[in-house]
């Protein structure tokens, strides 16, 4: 009894831990922000966490104590027939096609949440200012139309206002990509298999041929 109590146990972490969200924090105001999470965890990408001197300093001692790699000169490499090169090209294009289809799924699963825009636009002139504020709205109502054709987007706030008293444009925005680990796993899987069924393929023409 105690044995399934733990088997249950287990697999209902294994759910939680797939059907979690990874997340990808991204600012950029006054500073440029950019952070990971999987669940409660979560951990700074950018700016990294600054290094003690101690650990500088033991980086230090181990570059010295390193021996200086030698040189070995290079054989120049031979150039490839044009039927080789027009062969690898086309494989290249299939194994993109094969590829292409499992991560344009796992695109469509990501999400953009807690979409925020604040721009506000300057100008020399009142004139100036008119246009700039007519074109800033065109470009980011137009990229929230295009962001929204490839994920599913969440917004919070999109501020546009003109600012006739600066002769600056500032512009700062932040959102949350988030795809569940399941959803990723699955991507990774699906492109895998197409590849090894693309190199499969090709080592069987190979043989055929031979």
């Amino acid at each position: 009894m105690i044995g399934w109590i733990l088997l249950g146990a287990f697999l209902l972490l294994i759910a939680v831990f797939l059907m979690s969200d990874l997340v990808l924090y991204v600012e950029n105001g006054e500073q440029f922000f950019l952070k990971a999470g999987l669940g409660p965890f979560r951990f700074s990408l950018f700016p990294m966490e600054k290094k003690t001197k101690a650990v500088k300093k033991e980086e230090k001692k181990e570059k010295k104590k390193k021996p200086k790699e030698t040189s070995k000169k290079e054989k120049p490499k031979e150039e490839t027939p044009k039927e080789a090169l027009v062969s690898s090209v086309s494989d290249g294009i299939d194994l993109f096609r094969r590829i292409l289809s499992p991560v344009g799924k796992f695109i469509r699963r990501i999400r953009v949440t807690r979409l925020t825009v604040r721009c506000t636009v300057g100008g020399s002139d009142a004139a100036q200012t008119a246009v700039q504020y007519g074109r800033m709205n065109g470009y980011i109502y137009g990229g929230l139309a295009l962001l929204s054709e490839m994920f599913r987007v969440r917004v919070q706030e999109i501020t546009v206002s003109p600012d006739f008293l600066s002769q600056t444009t500032q512009l700062t925005f932040s959102f949350e990509l988030r795809v569940s680990v399941f959803s990723l796993l699955l991507a990774a899987f699906s492109a895998a298999g197409a590849f090894f069924r693309f190199a499969f393929q090709k080592k069987k023409q190979k043989k055929k041929k031979a």
